[in-house]
């Protein structure tokens, strides 16, 4: 195509192929034609569209699908994208949807190979969230402890 010579703003080559949102680490913004035509976004405006991604894949139907796909979303901000917890806290809250954000944490949590990093994630995840998530996250550590 005629765009495929095309270098953006920030040198990382063609247009967007598809308007679906991403992120990744570092983003500018999730809006692919907005990331090639230079813009970026605040924090606050890129948990806006988390929380509607969040909102986009709870639509989807099947339950067993939908929370996987939503345990596999908050890994993603959480350890590809690098998000402090509070923000993803605040995203999966926003769309009512904290339970597969708190299996996800606890996994993470009863993976981490020192206690030392344990006590740190926990630490944040207390000082970031609700005590309601705290005690919802809390089953699913005990659960996971018992897995490992």
């Amino acid at each position: 195509m005629w765009w495929d010579s095309i270098v953006t703003t920030d040198g990382h080559g063609p247009p967007p192929k598809s308007d679906a949102i991403s992120f990744i680490a570092d983003m500018p913004c999730c809006k692919p034609w907005r990331r090639f035509a230079g813009f970026s976004c605040r924090r606050a405006v890129q948990k806006r569209c988390a929380w509607h991604e969040v909102e986009r894949i709870a639509e989807k139907g099947d339950h067993e699908r939908v929370y996987r796909a939503l345990q596999g979303f908050a890994a993603q901000l959480l350890n590809e994208c690098a998000w402090p917890i509070g923000d993803v806290y605040w995203v999966f809250r926003a769309g009512g949807e904290m339970s597969a954000l708190a299996q996800t944490c606890a996994g993470r949590c009863a993976s981490m190979s020192t206690q030392a990093s344990r006590d740190a994630f926990l630490f944040d995840l207390v000082a970031t969230t609700s005590p309601e998530f705290v005690a919802t996250f809390d089953v699913h550590y005990r659960a996971a402890l018992g897995r490992t």
